[in-house]
Parts: C-alpha cells; structure tokens; sequence
C-alpha cells in the first residue's frame, strides 16, 4: 500500500480516511497504537487471508472473494482505531440491550470492541487482559500474568459482579484446552469456563449486532451441562458461526494459526 507519508501517525490516519471516508479522524494520532501501522501492512493482510483461505478449505466452506475479505479487513481495523480514539474522547456509546449481565462474560475482537471500556466501567465488569492502553480508561482489570489473577476473580465474583474475558485468543501461559474453532483444534481459554461450572454460574457471550451499535449476549446455564467441556464447546461454536457470518470483522485472523497444534498448519 502506498502512500506519500513518511510520520507513522499520517501513515495510519491516511489509511483509516481511505478506508472510512468522510469521517472525524480527530484522536487517533493520540493513540499509543498510531506509531505503529503493522495493523494495515502487506504482510499482515497476507497472512490474515491465508489463515481465513486455509479455515475455508479445511471446513469446505463458502468463501469470500480475496479482494472482498482483504478490504473488508482493512475497514475493519480502522474502525478499531476509531473507536478506540472516540473512546479516549469519551464520544462513544455502546448499547448492550440486556441489562441483566451474567457473572461471566465471555466476547472476542470485534472492530468496535474499545468502545465497551465505558460501559464496564460503569457497570462494574471486570476485563481480563494482557495489558492496559489509555484509551481502556480506569475500570476494573485484571491482568494475565499476575500470579494472584484467579483469587482477584473469585473475590470480584463473590461481591456479584461480572468478569469478562477474550474467547478467541490463549496465550500459552494460561490454562487452555484444545476445542474445535472454526473448525479446526485451537487453544482455547478455559479458567472462566471452569469457574461458572464449579458455582454453578451463568455465562454469556457478548457480540454485535451486524449493522448497528447494538450488543447482544447469548445465555447459558452452566448448571445444565455435564461437564467443563461440554459448556465450552457450545459456547465455542457459537462464536464460531458469530465470526463466520462476517468473518471479515474479526479482527486476529492473522494470529489464529498461533493456537493450532501441528506444525502442518503453520504458515510459511
């Protein structure tokens, strides 16, 4: 992708306006993310389309047009860096039409997911993540790599409030097991899943509403399941199918092949 900038800032605000024109791009450079533009490169949008291409070919599904998913995936990230930036204004509204939230909360990276950082902090969610950038403002996080995160969960849950965390990333440091997504075995987060079985607490799974600014949240009672396993992988497949019906929205394509487990699936 070419362009007539040399500052990294110009870069990313150039490509966000290719992307969304007619848009108030005011914010972004204050980002700590607009020094780095990796988020539109060649070589990230060619591995996004490999790993969605491979998925495809595996599962015998219905693809997208490669020029159709690549520019889709484009918007999406600058619709990530928009929000982002809204969010750090505080000029962002998020709707979640449920206001009876589950104890456990599960959702992904979705283009709009930084505007939901008012929203928790507000309604007393806490996130589970891997680390804090300044439009997240000051709500509650729990960060992966504290040896004590499990005990702080169980403290917040106990005072009835919700946690939510990231469904469709693992890092190999936390407790995962391998669970079909998107149709082949992925590392998949598996301590808030364990948590909702042995209390006995309802899960939800957070997602947008195609078109809209609306959220929706998918229940389950983990009571009525058999067994750790048999939660997840429903709620895995559900997010599965919410992917898939826009697949180019989601926004770690390039990162999926990361939780595979044979070296076969590794990209080149």
């Amino acid at each position: 992708m070419e362009t007539l900038f040399e500052n990294p800032e110009d870069i990313l605000i150039e490509r966000i306006a290719t992307c969304l024109p007619g848009v108030i791009l005011e914010g972004i450079v204050k980002l700590p993310e607009s020094s780095n533009v990796d988020s539109f490169s060649v070589k990230l949008m060619e591995k996004a389309w490999w790993c969605y291409d491979f998925i495809i070919k595996m599962t015998d599904g219905k693809p997208l047009k490669k020029e159709n998913f690549l520019n889709g995936y484009t918007k999406a990230w600058a619709l990530f860096y928009l929000e982002a930036a809204k969010t750090l204004s505080n000029q962002t509204l998020t709707a979640i039409s449920d206001k009876r939230l589950p104890p456990i909360l599960w959702t992904y990276h979705f283009p709009e997911y930084p505007s939901l950082a008012p929203y928790f902090k507000d309604n007393n969610v806490g996130a589970i993540v891997k680390r804090c950038a300044p439009w997240m403002g000051n709500g509650k996080y729990f960060l992966i790599g504290d040896g004590a995160i499990m005990k702080k969960i169980l403290i917040w849950l106990e005072k009835g409030e919700t946690v939510i965390g990231m469904l469709d990333y693992a890092y190999r440091s936390t407790h995962n097991s391998f669970l079909n997504f998107l149709g082949i075995p992925s590392r998949t987060p598996m301590g808030l899943f364990e948590i909702a079985t042995r209390f006995s607490l309802d899960v939800g799974l957070l997602f947008p509403l195609p078109a809209t600014r609306q959220l929706e949240i998918i229940k389950y009672k983990s009571s009525q399941f058999c067994s750790v396993l048999d939660l997840a992988n429903l709620v895995v497949n559900d997010l599965s199918r919410i992917i898939m019906e826009e697949p180019q929205k989601w926004l770690l394509w390039p990162n999926i092949n990361h939780r595979w487990e044979s070296d076969i699936l590794k990209y080149k």
